[in-house]
């Protein structure tokens, strides 16, 4: 009986060693799932926090498209303003030119007239 067991044993030795192999490679595959599964959740994670990020900064384009409408609209009337203060200058300026114009002719008649009778 004791061949018999030494037999057997030796028999399971090749066995044995296969069943440890294996559930070491069985404990090596559940600290890689571990991990893997840690590193999912990690990016899980990531990707909503990114997602929130592109969320506000959607947002913050949104409203700062409006801020610039508003820019573009505020600079649009001021640039009408600016015209139309341009057009009142340059007409100020001919009625002013025009009247300085006719005040010098009108005193260049008197001149003329003042000479006229001097000469007399």
């Amino acid at each position: 009986m004791f061949i018999y067991l030494v037999y057997f044993n030796n028999g399971n030795l090749p066995t044995q060693a296969r069943i440890e192999e294996l559930e070491e490679e069985l404990e090596k595959e559940r600290k890689n799932r571990i991990r893997a599964e840690k590193a999912r959740t990690d990016l899980s994670r990531e990707v909503e926090d990114m997602g929130l990020r592109l969320e506000e900064a959607g947002g913050t384009n949104s409203q700062q498209s409006e801020v610039n409408r508003r820019r573009e609209a505020e600079i649009g009337k001021l640039k009408r303003e600016l015209e139309v203060a341009n057009t009142n200058h340059d007409q100020e300026v001919f009625n002013l030119r025009k009247r300085s114009n006719d005040i010098l002719a009108e005193l260049q008649e008197q001149i003329e007239l003042l000479t006229k009778a001097k000469a007399k």
